[in-house]
């Protein structure tokens, strides 16, 4: 894990029964306060999870870091379940967020039915239009999925990263 003071600390990330969290390793165990933390590292998944805002939201959550460069893109997954007399039944809304650099978070898909698509579309264009080849690839595209934004982030990401 990563603290807000950018200190790196290894080792294994618990929350006993009726216990705050802790941080383990081979010699020691710390007690971990999570307001702390600006990040952690799942090894088993290769996760990287970032204390990140959400819009709209006052409280910090920790997101799914799932593409990281000069646009940083951003995973949160939300399960609703419900429960009546006859059974019960639950749902998962996916919402992606992507920020440039030190700029603001901004939703950019999601495979819910609410809000506008053109609005996180302007949100995608913004990020990209200052990269000529991918913008243009990106007004062309047919599709506005999942798997489109993501390849778009990472040319962008690695465009940049070779400049």
């Amino acid at each position: 894990m990563v603290t807000l003071a950018n200190d790196t600390v290894y080792g294994k990330i618990k929350k006993p029964l009726f216990q705050k969290y802790q941080l383990t390793n081979d010699t020691s165990t710390y007690p971990c306060d999570i307001r702390t933390v600006a990040s952690y590292y799942f090894s088993k998944k290769k996760e990287l999870y970032r204390q990140q805002t959400i819009p709209g939201d006052k409280k910090a959550s920790f997101l799914l870091c799932i593409e990281d460069g000069k646009i940083q893109l951003y995973e949160y997954e939300r399960t609703i379940s419900t429960f009546s007399p006859n059974g019960g039944s639950s749902s998962t809304t996916i919402i992606w967020y992507a920020k440039k650099a030190d700029g603001e978070m901004v939703e950019i898909k999601t495979n819910a039915l609410m809000g506008s698509r053109e609005k996180r579309k302007q949100h995608v264009s913004d990020l990209l239009k200052d990269n000529e080849e991918v913008y243009k690839q990106f007004l062309d595209a047919s599709s506005f999925s999942f798997k489109t934004i993501r390849k778009l982030i990472q040319q962008y990401n690695l465009q940049a990263t070779s400049k």
